[in-house]
């Protein structure tokens, strides 16, 4: 207003997007080249259509808790970083049949792309492997609870189906894949010695039944220049497989010996 020689009437409740039949209005009063002046500056930052993008992105329910963060601490840090909004789907604090893995990032185009990368980062990496019965599986052993702390893992033990097999289970952050991944292969060598190369790693990716054609590629050769270049077995469920919940999880297995070469593939997988 000062810098326009003008008065702005701005509304109590001004929301961008809103879905009413009435669109809030701002008022601009003064003489006619001034206001036209506000109202340009007013619209270069209210003109969603021609500054401001949306995307949605897959990120499943499970996850959203974890990347919100205690008090939305990690989310609200992602939001100042980039200028961003970013939403999660209220249906799913009241629905508990079926959970939505949809969440909105509104904002400029480079601070949308950087908040994905952002909410891809905060994203756990769970790993889990089967050891057979004799071998030791104590997550308190002071060689396991060293492992854990240097590499900033979770490590935890659960008795599988089978009776004669354990299943470990190593969590971490996608934004340390690299530790996550040495961690793991350090705990193996120490639950498994020399059988550590023969164990494999499995882990679960969530990707919307719709999206599974384009990842795969044409006639599979994402997924195969993938397999080539790590050493991983990647698994897509069939049609007819049953579902943990209605969005379709790929399974990825990932064996030891890929972990060694020069390729990631966290980077692979992930991205």
């Amino acid at each position: 207003m000062d810098e326009t020689q003008t008065q702005i009437a701005w509304p109590s409740k001004l929301k961008i997007g809103a879905k009413s039949k009435k669109d809030p209005h701002i008022k601009v009063c003064g003489k006619r080249d001034n206001v036209r002046e506000a109202k340009d500056r007013i619209m270069s930052v209210l003109d969603t259509k021609s500054n401001r993008v949306t995307l949605k992105m897959d990120v499943s329910h499970t996850e959203h808790s974890h990347v919100i963060g205690k008090g939305g601490n990690n989310i609200k840090r992602v939001m100042e970083e980039t200028g961003c909004h970013i939403h999660f789907p209220d249906s799913n604090r009241n629905n508990q049949a079926e959970k939505s893995n949809q969440v909105s990032i509104a904002g400029q185009p480079g601070g949308v792309e950087a908040a994905r990368v952002k909410i891809r980062e905060l994203l756990p990496v769970v790993l889990s492997f089967e050891l057979p019965a004799i071998m030791q599986s104590d997550p308190s052993s002071p060689t396991v609870q060293h492992i854990s702390q240097t590499y900033n893992l979770t490590v935890s033990f659960k008795p599988s189906t089978r009776l004669y097999r354990a299943t470990g289970v190593v969590r971490g952050s996608q934004n340390n894949t690299n530790a996550v991944k040495r961690g793991t292969a350090l705990l193996l060598e120490h639950l498994a010695g020399g059988l550590a190369s023969t164990i494999s790693v499995t882990t679960h990716l969530d990707i919307a039944p719709q999206h599974h054609l384009f990842m795969k590629g044409r006639n599979g050769s994402n997924i195969k220049h993938i397999t080539q270049r790590t050493g991983a077995q990647i698994h897509f469920p069939t049609p007819t497989a049953p579902r943990r919940n209605p969005q379709s999880t790929s399974r990825a297995l990932l064996n030891q010996s890929a972990w060694h070469g020069s390729t990631s593939w966290a980077a692979c997988l992930w991205y």
